[in-house]
């Protein structure tokens, strides 16, 4: 055979192609389908968990954002507020803490009072049992048994949450009623019972408020 024969074989391969394999092609084109859907998800979950960190603030609210991780340039403790749209690290990097600051509340504390039921049992009974129904000793050892009703708001963001959320957490009406009722104690017992009931009531209303205010405020 010469090299021309060889240049010109009737016998040229042009391409070797096996049987076709539809069932593997669609499958690799199902699971290159899978995959980018699965992309789009993983982008989607991504958008969706940090914009759970985005919260929306009233006029009348201050926010603590309290940040878990210790990144370099980030306070572990940030006030935000008051009023507009924050946003944080998501949990559980971070938490965020709304506080209604311009917002009046009252809480009434009842737990040194007589209801309607403890007066008649008292009335029948010819006294009243310290230990049942509740009450104050005045400075004369009188006993008196009064409502407090305490109007209150929030200042200082870093105090009421270092208080509400310390080591021992309390919840905030457990919190004002601890305070007032150790003022009340303080004080009425130093006066005597006329004065508490009668006489000086404004007096001592404004003697236990500062008091318990003192209780609530932080160490100087």
């Amino acid at each position: 055979m010469t090299d021309h024969d060889e240049q010109h074989s009737p016998f040229p391969i042009i391409e070797v192609r096996g049987p076709r394999d539809g069932a593997g092609e669609a499958l690799g084109d199902a699971m290159r389908m899978s995959f980018r859907i699965l992309k789009w998800i993983m982008v989607i979950v991504v958008v969706l968990y940090c914009l759970s960190g985005v919260t929306y603030l009233d006029q009348s609210e201050k926010a603590l954002v309290l940040n878990y991780l210790p990144l370099p340039g980030i306070s572990s403790i940030e006030e935000r507020g008051p009023g507009g749209i924050i946003w944080s690290y998501p949990r559980p990097m971070a938490e965020i803490i709304r506080i209604p600051v311009a917002q009046r509340r009252t809480l009434k504390i009842e737990t040194q009072d007589l209801n309607v039921e403890d007066r008649a049992k008292a009335r029948l009974s010819g006294g009243l049992d310290p230990a049942q129904h509740g009450s104050i000793m005045t400075g004369d050892l009188g006993l008196v048994h009064v409502t407090w009703n305490v109007t209150y708001e929030i200042e200082d963001l870093g105090n009421y949450v270092e208080r509400l959320y310390g080591a021992e957490k309390v919840d905030e009406s457990s919190l004002l009623q601890h305070a007032v009722e150790n003022a009340a104690v303080k004080i009425v017992g130093q006066q005597n019972a006329v004065d508490v009931v009668r006489n000086n009531i404004l007096q001592i209303q404004d003697a236990v408020k500062r008091e318990a205010q003192n209780i609530l405020d932080p160490p100087p």
